[in-house]
């Protein structure tokens, strides 16, 4: 009994270390994340993130930068500056069969009667689309948010949500 407990403890020890380190490899240099890749699916142009820091700097208030993928060259492009503008106006230029990210500047008041002007990311996902759309998008997404360097982010599917009241709901955590 002894020996066959030996003969698999080596057996199971010997196909761990030899086959299956890389699995677990902690030699890497690094902390976990730095070892995790984001996806590569799409890219962000520099002078996209140079023109979209430019706009924030502006510090206008209504105002959003809509952003599309391009599905022909894998890219991520601005669609449409739009200024003085509701969220319900966004609404009504969204389609309603392909995703978009939306950069908004904001006024925001506080229930304390401070002002402030956030800027919130939206992710348009519209229900029911092609999973391709849905994919190419949503793999883009984090990749876009750390480019952008926006940290109020919130997801929405369908267009009929995007409104003051329901920004006003979200920011509230923030407050």
């Amino acid at each position: 009994f002894f020996f066959f407990f030996f003969f698999f403890f080596f057996f199971f020890f010997f196909f761990f270390f030899f086959f299956c380190k890389n699995l677990f490899d902690i030699s890497s240099k690094g902390t976990p994340n730095d070892r995790f890749e984001m996806s590569n699916t799409t890219d962000i142009p520099d002078q996209l993130v140079e023109n979209f820091k430019k706009w924030k700097a502006s510090n206008k208030t209504n105002c959003a930068v809509i952003f599309k993928v391009n599905k022909a060259a894998l890219t991520v492009e601005e669609d449409e500056h739009l200024e003085n503008v509701s969220l319900e106006d966004i609404a009504e230029y969204m389609p309603e069969s392909v995703p978009r990210f939306i950069a908004y500047s904001y006024k925001h008041t506080h229930a304390d009667g401070r002002m402030s002007l956030p800027l919130v990311f939206i992710f348009y996902c519209p229900r029911d689309i092609h999973p391709e759309w849905n994919m190419l998008y949503s793999s883009s997404k984090l990749k876009l948010l750390e480019r952008l360097q926006i940290m109020k982010t919130f997801d929405v599917q369908d267009s009929e949500q995007l409104n003051n009241k329901w920004l006003n709901e979200k920011l509230k955590f923030f407050d």
